[in-house]
């Protein structure tokens, strides 16, 4: 008779329940999101985009590395101009 190696079903269902958390806070901030009629897109930022950033003074070129404030900026910059 063939044994079967030992596979830990506690790992498994561990990891079920962490993407199970996971999947319930996305759609948390999903909803969220969508009640405060906002929306969440991904966007490709080129050298261009960025320099304009720098020129008009939305971001410090040190910070053009760092995701967060990128993201900020752009941010702030396209909700300056959605109020003018």
């Amino acid at each position: 008779m063939l044994e079967r190696p030992h596979s830990p079903s506690r790992g498994n269902s561990t990891d079920a329940a962490k993407r199970a958390e996971l999947r319930r806070l996305r759609d948390q901030r999903h909803r969220a999101r969508r009640k405060a009629c906002r929306a969440c897109y991904t966007i490709e930022a080129n050298g261009e985009l960025l320099d304009l950033l720098v020129r008009l003074g939305w971001i410090a070129e040190e910070a053009l590395t760092d995701k967060a404030a990128v993201e900020a900026a752009l941010t702030a910059m396209l909700s300056a101009s959605a109020r003018t």
